[in-house]
């Protein structure tokens, strides 16, 4: 089975992770997007609102900020930005009419219901990269192992062992003898039930058929392309073999979800005999449709950069100037149709080689069939075309598996020639199984039979299971990576450690490996393109850690592993006995009074002669892991914008830090403003002091806050701060200089949260102070008040006083 489920064994057995690198402060912040929200629409969406006043059925596709697309497919930062923008949208525009109906856990995009009138209000939104209809997709209907010579790679015991291929159709019969038995064990499935989009659940057992044929050709046991390899079943078409575009990214989505996972049924092919033509944006023209569809060129940017190659069949229009969708997209492998010429002497003797298919459909540009003579490699007139395709496949006649057990004898179209295409690509992943998804296209289109397609001249290669094993095979690998080096020789349990190596000349990346085995039985691997690769653990027994590293060139050879070097490893190195604990509030990075933005800097100072074991906690609307470090005496550290900086925080948020140490400390912390994210103005800002726990506000108490004032340009404001373990009611009483009341207001905050009272004092009052009471007795509160100047809106900080 080779390397074809370590991965996920890493993340259940282990515990060893991979850690992402840390990314800088301004990793969420977007670009200025000049485009007018008229042009972020698709024009289709204006045709059908000028036809409806109902709600449009949509996808919105989000603008994702360039320093996440470092970080890997399945990165949790990029889910984590990914699910507060959507947060953030479907908060700001709710009350335009625009309503969420689908999410996806690793995708920028959501299926949501808009108003026509919310169209451009909503694209005008500088978060939003495209809104498109929710396209219909459709099975594209319609014997090639000789053809592609795969019995030759068969002769070599390549049959698919051990791979995955995602099959994205009707679904597939599991209980079918080619395709059975299903289940989710890869050691005992051959087609694993991963997901049905339709009826969102995980049993995607076909209903239609079409699927089915499509799984029978990857990998059916008898007459399959790969017959040893695993089919992974995922059903985004109905009964009637149509769908829509959310379903198909759902889809995707589940198989992203599985990669996250560790990729425990080594998925690295993918099938889609789908698609459509949309008359309004994409009848098939020349290029490339990833500006059209952003929400799907991201997928498949993600499931290609996680080594997944993605198959799709070309269409059956007979268009020679493009395919269809979304075999269009730039990562899409897109398959067109040629004939097998054995299907004239064996397979359909009675029809006399003569093929008459008709097509029907929008956009499709022989809506009224074509005629072929069925010979060998020529290219079937159905067959879209043009300088988007990729390959040719044989098409006619498959005889394939059927739902419910039986034998189709003729599965025709590009339907069936992907799937071919997509069962050699997993055999070639079983012999080179360090080739990466771009090494396994390349083959494929650098290898084979050229075939002119006489309609526009254009030129591809017709598959060749043999001829790709070579070019494959027949590139050089990369020397060994040398100096293997760790920063840290011990560690505890999920404390960060980082590999390093000297760099290899012509690697394209570099495969390191972490095992609690020294014979690596089941690793965690990092695929990288830098030298360094950092990995945490959090396994519960005592050890060593042992790590490698390899070079692989981008055809897909691999170097040999690098030398061992090992980490101790110990699950508890004992928890710091923090004495002493700070509260600091008014800690954000999130949008003002337009056009303002508020960020906040924090400083932390040991003030004594020995080193403070430190960690701060960010409370807020999320829940970031804590922070450890330690800082030497008399040291500082600080932190600008410290909430994605620290805490890499996706999205906006306000809240507090509480800091504990073993030592004194001084905390502070800054919030300013500034006249739009990247803006050269700001304002001076206003101090928050880090509180000391221990001098908090008890039930048993009266605090006050002196040196109030709201009159003319000036106004106060009150915040109070729940640093307790039980929720609590606060009273603020106001009084002038001279002890007369003025005004009493009162509130609830829960454990660890904060809560602010804007022009909390009486307009007109001069000279006051105020009174603060809080319940139960064992509750505890820090408060501030800020007198805020109107004409410079510089703020005043005065922390609560505790007699």
């Amino acid at each position: 089975m080779g390397d074809e489920s370590t991965a996920a064994a890493s993340v259940r057995r282990t515990g060893i992770a991979a850690v992402e690198e840390p990314l800088p402060a301004d990793a969420f912040r977007l670009p200025d997007d000049p485009r007018p929200a008229i042009e972020k629409v698709s024009p289709a969406l204006f045709t059908q609102a000028r036809r409806s006043d109902g709600p449009l059925d949509v996808l919105v596709a989000f603008r994702e900020p360039p320093a996440l697309t470092r970080l890997g497919p399945t990165a949790p930062l990029r889910r984590q930005w990914a699910a507060a923008t959507l947060r953030e949208l479907e908060r700001d525009y709710a009350g335009v009419g625009a309503t969420v109906t689908r999410r996806f856990r690793h995708l920028p995009v959501a299926r949501m219901q808009v108003l026509p009138v919310a169209l451009e209000v909503l694209a005008g939104d500088p978060r939003v990269e495209r809104i498109t209809p929710n396209r219909r997709i459709r099975a594209l209907d319609r014997e090639g192992n000789e053809l592609m010579n795969v019995p030759a790679v068969h002769s070599l015991g390549f049959k698919g062992r051990g791979i995955g291929v995602a099959v994205l159709d009707t679904g597939v019969d599991y209980r079918h003898s080619e395709l059975s038995p299903g289940g989710t064990d890869p050691a005992t499935s051959k087609t694993i039930l991963l997901w049905d989009s339709v009826n969102n659940d995980s049993d995607p057992m076909d209903r239609e058929g079409h699927g089915t044929s499509v799984a029978g050709i990857v990998a059916g046991k008898e007459r399959g392309v790969a017959p040893e390899a695993r089919i992974i079943a995922v059903r985004v078409l109905d009964e009637q073999g149509e769908g829509t575009e959310d379903q198909m990214l759902d889809g995707l989505d589940a198989i992203l979800d599985s990669l996250a996972a560790g990729n425990p049924y080594n998925i690295k092919v993918a099938n889609m005999s789908f698609g459509g033509y949309d008359d309004d944006e994409w009848p098939p023209n020349r290029g490339t449709c990833d500006d059209l569809d952003p929400a799907t060129a991201a997928a498949f940017e993600r499931l290609t950069a996680a080594g997944v190659v993605i198959f799709v069949a070309a269409g059956n229009g007979g268009c020679t100037d493009g395919v269809a969708w979304p075999a269009c997209m730039s990562r899409a492998l897109a398959v067109g149709a040629v004939y097998d010429d054995a299907i004239c002497t064996q397979e359909l003797p009675i029809i006399g080689c003569v093929s008459h298919t008709q097509y029907f459909g929008a956009g499709q540009c022989q809506s009224n069939g074509c005629s072929d003579e069925y010979k060998a490699d020529r290219i079937a007139c159905y067959s879209d075309s043009g300088d988007k395709l990729d390959i040719w496949a044989p098409a006619d006649c498959a005889r394939t598996a059927a739902r419910n057990g039986g034998t189709v004898d003729c599965f025709n179209g590009t339907s069936a020639a992907s799937p071919y295409a997509a069962g050699v690509a997993a055999l070639l992943s079983q012999a080179v199984p360090t080739a990466t998804a771009e090494a396994l296209a390349t083959a494929m289109r650098s290898s084979g039979k050229p075939l002119r397609d006489g309609r526009n001249g254009i030129t591809r290669n017709r598959v060749d299971a043999q001829a790709a094993l070579a070019l494959l095979q027949s590139c050089q690998a990369p020397a060994t990576p040398t100096a293997l080096q760790t920063n840290k020789l011990s560690v505890c349990a999920n404390e960060t450690f980082t590999l390093s190596w000297s760099p290899v000349e012509g690697a394209a990346s570099y495969t390191v490996a972490v095992d609690t085995s020294s014979e690596f039985l089941s690793p965690t691997q990092q695929v990288v393109t830098g030298t360094s690769a950092s990995f945490s653990s959090n396994t519960t027994s005592a050890g060593t850690l042992h790590a490698r590293v390899r070079a692989n060139a981008g055809c897909g050879a691999a170097s040999p592993w690098s030398a061992t070097v090992r980490i101790t490893y110990t699950p508890a190195c004992g928890t710091p006995s923090y004495s002493r604990t700070y509260a600091v509030s008014g800690i954000a990075h999130t949008p003002g009074v337009a056009p303002a933005f508020w960020y906040s800097d924090l400083s932390v100072l040991n003030l004594s002669t020995a080193p403070a074991d430190l960690r701060l906690t960010f409370y807020g609307s999320a829940s970031p892991p804590a922070y450890t470090a330690t800082l030497p005496p008399l040291q500082q550290l600080t932190w600008r914008d410290v909430l994605p900086s620290l805490f890499q925080l996706p999205g906006n948020d306000v809240g507090l830090i509480v800091v504990e140490s073993t030592q004194k400390l001084s905390v502070v912390a800054r919030t300013y403003s500034r006249l739009g994210e990247g803006a050269a103005a700001s304002t001076y800002g206003q101090a928050y002091p880090g509180m000391e726990v221990t001098g908090a506000l008890t039930g048993l108490d009266v605090g006050y806050l002196p040196g109030l004032r709201s009159d003319g340009v000036f106004r106060t404001n009150v915040e109070v701060v729940n640093v307790g373990s039980v929720p609590a009611t606060f009273e603020v009483r106001f009084f002038s200089g001279s002890g007369a009341h003025l005004q009493t207001l009162s509130g609830a905050v829960g454990v660890k949260r904060r809560t602010a009272i804007t022009a909390a004092l009486p307009a007109g009052t001069a000279d006051a102070f105020a009174e603060v009471r809080v319940s139960p007795l064992d509750a505890k509160v820090i408060a501030f008040a800020s007198v805020i100047d109107g004409n410079s809106t510089d703020p005043t900080t005065i922390p609560l006083a505790v007699p």
